[in-house]
């Protein structure tokens, strides 16, 4: 996808996902906004304790981690928000990244927090 930088793998227990990785600034911003429900590809926002579903035109998944400071390497799942609707706004001071993931991805991966996910 043209907006973001790279893609990586985050395996988490029996489960691979690529992800597309916002470094810049405009990835950043504008994230997943704009896209159709069936463009929606996981992208990993490091540095990052917020997220903002404006714009957006169909729900979200959105897990916060910690312990991601670097480009790889694992991190604890730390907040989940599931179906989280466009035009809200979520915070999470002791995450410093977000994963955003199509709304039905933590039920249907089982994800809870407190789980490892590693970033390679």
């Amino acid at each position: 996808m043209g907006r973001f930088s790279d893609s990586r793998q985050v395996y988490i227990p029996e489960l691979k996902l690529n992800v597309y990785l916002a470094t810049s600034f405009w990835a950043r911003l504008v994230g997943l906004m704009g896209l159709p429900e069936v463009e929606i590809h996981p992208i990993l926002i490091p540095r990052c304790r917020s997220i903002h579903t404006v714009g957006m035109r169909c729900a979200i998944d959105v897990i916060f981690l910690h312990g991601h400071e670097r480009m790889h390497g694992s991190a604890e799942i730390v907040a989940l928000h599931e179906h989280l609707r466009p035009g809200r706004i979520k915070v999470n001071r002791s995450a410093d990244s977000v994963l955003e993931i199509w709304a039905g991805g933590i039920g249907r991966h089982s994800l809870t927090v407190g789980q490892s996910l590693v970033l390679i």
